[in-house]
Order: structure tokens, then sequence, then C-alpha cells
């Protein structure tokens, strides 16, 4: 029994560990944006030091259209996670009812195609198409995608 509680104990350690270094970054991430611009920074510990400032915040959201932009981001967002729930959804209920030939060999290729992720499957779409012009590669890069964020294959 001891050894089963030890045996919990140093996962949750190393679960908290894991955790806290996927925090590190974006800690820095915030201190390094409320320091003022031009501030010398010659050691670790003079990202965390005052002065501290919201000026970059300011900045950004008076000079550009910020929010527009985070508008336009969350519109996106839902009705890619609409349109991805309502395909998928009925992608799973057909491959989960009707009955056929190699449906677990098709819902591994669904599987494996969810394990790769988008960036690197558009990095292989451009360099198979080095003589596409940029109208062409945005298409096929499209086109190539659409299955993906639709849910329905790779």
């Amino acid at each position: 029994m001891n050894a089963a509680r030890l045996l919990r104990a140093v996962r949750l350690i190393l679960a908290f560990a894991v955790a806290v270094s996927f925090l590190i970054p974006v800690v820095w991430m915030l201190f390094v944006s409320v320091k003022t611009e031009g501030t010398p920074i010659k050691t670790l510990i003079d990202w965390f030091r005052p002065p501290y400032t919201f000026v970059n915040y300011v900045s950004v959201l008076s000079k550009t259209p910020m929010l527009r932009w985070m508008g336009n981001s969350l519109f996106i967002a839902l009705v890619k996670t609409v349109l991805t729930v309502l395909f998928t959804s009925l992608a799973a209920f057909a491959i989960s009812k009707i009955r056929f030939a190699y449906k677990n060999a098709i819902l591994l290729f669904f599987i494996a195609g969810l394990m790769i992720p988008g960036k690197r499957r558009s990095f292989l779409c451009m360099r198979w198409s080095r003589r596409w012009t940029y109208w062409t590669a945005t298409w096929a890069s499209f086109c190539l995608g659409l299955p993906r964020r639709s849910g329905l294959l790779f």
C-alpha cells in the first residue's frame, strides 16, 4: 500500500511540475508586456522587476482596431465550433450505426488525421505546390483543410 501511495505522490508532483512549466511562459509574457520600452535587461530577474506600466495596452487598444479583431476571431471560433460539432456528430452517428466493411480502418484513418497538426499539413501542401501562384496555393490549402475543419477527414 505504501508503494502505491508513493507512486501516486510522485505522479502528482510530476503533474504539478509539468503544469508549472507550462505556466512559466505565460507569466513571463505578462510581466514583459507591462515593462516600459527600453528598460535595460541584464539578468533574468530584471524581467520581473518594476517599473510596470499599462501604456503598451493603451497604445494597442487606441491605435489599432484590436476589439474588432477580437470580435472577428470570436465569431470565427464560434461558427467553426458549431459546424465542427454538427458535422462530426453526424459522421460519428453514421459510423456507429451503419454496418459496413472496413469500418474500423476508416475510424483509424479519422483518428490518424486528427493527430497531424494543421500547420504541418499546410507546410506539406506548400512544398508540393512550389510552382503554384499565391491564389491557387491559398485555394488548395483551404480545400485541403476544409474536410479537416469539418471533422470528416484528416
